[in-house]
């Protein structure tokens, strides 16, 4: 009895995951939805630190330490994002989905290295300079808009040619409240 139940358990977990197999190194995911939940998720985890960030950076009793550990793991998740992306064989086709959001990507791992630092910095001197910071978030704002909109009709287009429904994504709205 023993046997059967492990041979329908190992049946099972292998069948669950027929949509998700590894071709050498690259993940190949053969349904559209879980596709594109791939990618957003991805996405998702990225905006999860970032929000995190944001957090810190305005409460009265962080430090300049503890910001930029909040940089450093939000920098890691990019960077294992980028590295999941790239790993992962395009479906055929994603109208350039998959692109655009390592277009994204990699225009956050940019911005952290050099936007980010600059605005913790500044936000923690003893005379923040209200100008500068202003000026910072301006630049990135409008530099993310172009890239956040190129993923956002790649993936319409996708989810459109696959019938599928884009759901609002909570994470999004949770930034965009925060960020006005």
């Amino acid at each position: 009895m023993k046997k059967f139940n492990l041979f329908t358990f190992v049946l099972l977990f292998f069948l669950s995951f027929e949509s998700f197999a590894q071709s050498g190194n690259q993940l190949v995911i053969t349904e559209p939805v879980k596709y594109n939940d791939y990618i957003v998720n991805e996405q998702n985890a990225i905006g999860e630190k970032i929000i995190n960030l944001m957090g810190i950076v305005s409460e009265a009793t962080s430090t300049h330490e503890t910001a930029m550990a909040a940089l450093q793991l939000l920098s890691n998740t990019i960077d294992n994002s980028i590295r999941n992306l790239e790993n992962l064989k395009t479906y055929d086709p994603d109208f350039g989905m998959k692109m655009a959001a390592m277009d994204l990507f990699q225009f956050y791992h940019r911005i952290i290295q050099n936007q980010y630092v600059q605005l913790i910095n500044e936000l923690y001197t003893e005379q923040p300079d209200v100008e500068k910071i202003n000026g910072l978030v301006d630049q990135v704002s409008v530099e993310e808009k172009g890239f956040d909109d190129a993923f956002q009709a790649a993936e319409q287009k996708f989810a459109d040619a696959n019938n599928i429904t884009l759901e609002k994504n909570e994470l999004q709205e949770s930034f965009e409240e925060k960020t006005e």
